[in-house]
């Protein structure tokens, strides 16, 4: 189901803001509470949002058990207020009765937050702003529903564990804190990519991070006339912002963002499919590039798209290629993955071939 269809049924570098609660773990409750997505873009709301996601806001202590009320403490302020899901003793609500920043930072907080989330602006958008050129519009790429703030494959959470090990001076068995950042899908997942890390339990803390767009990002966005939901994270606007720049409306196939979640690589979904690819190989671990650089010669040399052939690519086979030194640290130094095509006349290239056909993949 496209974004349009799905948004019409059921309806984030800026500072950032870490949330206590799990993102994409929305309790039936909290689905059934929302109501219709605003109709036309509000600047007001937005500037709101920004604050809600970059000042320190806190959640002193629920006042119910489904978390539809609470006291928000700001760190910077000191002021604390009492918040439902439909009211605050802020002076902003009390004049204005629109939602305010702290209304809106407790529905991230429990997962309510895309009841204000935007409808698509498709009757206003063809393509092109005010002065004739491409924008992207941003419901032609994304048709997977956001699981938290971020239109995005997976999220970023810092995690606080153990790591365990052996004292090489006296031999004895070590135990010391460390925090990590990770790529995951939630609170759960957060604590298994630490441990896939040798982060181990207990962890004193899973907390999600909000990567906001800054002030800046969407003043550029507004200028050039791009249209965006209103949730999204920097990595989402980087997205959108560099299309624009580049002219780029090519969609990315769903199998490369299974492939970028299957590396724990964190990719936005209105990413271009070469963008997509440079970021899977620039954040490959080094043994696993020689691999995948691998599979990309299999892909190639059967005609197959990079990420869409019979083989997967992270099929025991293509681990099996061992290049020379000089060739290994061409692959790991190879910078332009996913914007060029590979050279076939390069060394690395024409040894993963033979290893190939030696294998009979070829």
């Amino acid at each position: 189901m496209g974004l349009l269809n799905f948004l019409a049924k059921t309806f984030l570098d800026g500072g950032n803001n870490r949330l206590e609660k799990g993102q994409g773990n929305q309790p039936e409750r909290e689905r059934r509470r929302m109501k219709s997505p605003a109709s036309a873009y509000d600047r007001d709301f937005e500037f709101r949002l920004l604050r809600a996601r970059t000042e320190p806001l806190t959640v002193e202590r629920y006042c119910d058990e489904d978390h539809s009320s609470a006291l928000v403490h700001n760190d910077e302020s000191g002021n604390t207020c009492l918040v439902t899901e439909t009211s605050c003793e802020c002076e902003d609500f009390r004049k204005k009765g629109k939602p305010c920043k702290h209304m809106i930072f407790l529905a991230m907080q429990n997962g309510s937050h895309r009841k204000y989330e935007i409808l698509p602006q498709c009757q206003f958008h063809s393509g092109k702003n005010d002065k004739g050129e491409f924008v992207p519009l941003y419901w032609e790429y994304y048709s997977v529903m956001s699981l938290g703030l971020g239109y995005t494959n997976l999220f970023q959470y810092e995690v606080s564990g153990r790591i365990y090990g052996t004292s090489e001076k006296t031999g004895k068995q070590t135990n010391r804190k460390k925090t990590i950042m990770v790529n995951a899908r939630s609170l759960e997942d957060a604590k298994a990519a630490a441990a896939e890390l040798g982060v181990m339990p207990p962890y004193a803390g899973v907390e999600f991070v909000d990567t906001s767009p800054s002030y800046e990002q969407f003043n550029y966005l507004h200028g050039a006339g791009i249209p965006a939901p209103y949730f999204i994270c920097a990595l989402d606007m980087s997205a959108l912002l560099t299309r624009y720049e580049d002219g780029d409306n090519e969609k990315c196939p769903e199998y490369l963002f299974e492939m970028a979640t299957r590396y724990r690589v964190r990719v936005s979904y209105f990413q271009s499919p070469a963008s997509v690819k440079s970021c899977i190989w620039s954040n490959l671990q080094e043994n696993t590039k020689t691999a995948i650089y691998c599979y990309a010669v299999y892909c190639r040399e059967r005609g197959y798209e990079f990420g869409d052939a019979p083989i997967r690519y992270d099929d025991p086979i293509f681990t099996g290629f061992l290049p020379s030194e000089k060739e290994a640290d061409y692959i790991r130094n190879y910078q332009e993955f996913g914007w060029r095509t590979l050279a076939k006349n390069a060394s690395a290239y024409i040894s993963a071939k033979a290893f190939l056909q030696a294998s009979r993949v070829l």
